[in-house]
């Protein structure tokens, strides 16, 4: 019978802990990458989101007295998620989320006028709100 003596060499340890710290590094980068990818997804959401709620305030102040539209978030929210939508004077629509503890916040000059404040808080339970016209000025409103 033949015994066998195994043996590994420094060099092949080396080459191992190389390896293994360049595995770890890619491993990083690609989580890192997703983050980031994930961030750039939600935020152009958002901006979209802010563009449709720019242009349907547009459409709303143009139909007249009365009108008025609903209008809900595209996507769902998590638990502990929100959106703040505010109509500010003299013409500024600013959308503030919280999403997946990150803060997001895009504004939208309005290209109509705004004559009072007004603001609506979207949750997991609540994602609709209306954008109306009650003759003197336009408002966001549960």
């Amino acid at each position: 019978m033949i015994k066998l003596k195994a043996q590994i060499s420094i060099d092949f340890l080396i080459a191992l802990t190389l390896i293994t710290i360049t595995a770890v590094n890619l491993i990083s980068l690609g989580l890192s990458q997703m983050k980031d990818a994930e961030t750039f997804d939600t935020s152009s959401k958002l901006k979209v989101f802010a563009i449709d709620v720019r242009d349907t305030v547009a459409k709303v102040y143009s139909s007249g007295r009365g009108f008025k539209i609903r209008k809900s978030w595209p996507f769902n929210l998590g638990p502990g998620d929100n959106i703040t939508i505010a109509l500010q004077t003299p013409g500024m629509l600013n959308i503030t989320a919280f999403i997946g503890g990150e803060k997001y916040i895009v504004i939208e000059k309005l290209q109509v006028p705004i004559t009072q404040n007004t603001s609506v808080i979207l949750q997991i339970n609540s994602p609709d709100f209306w954008i109306e016209n009650d003759g003197g000025s336009i408002r966001v409103e549960k």
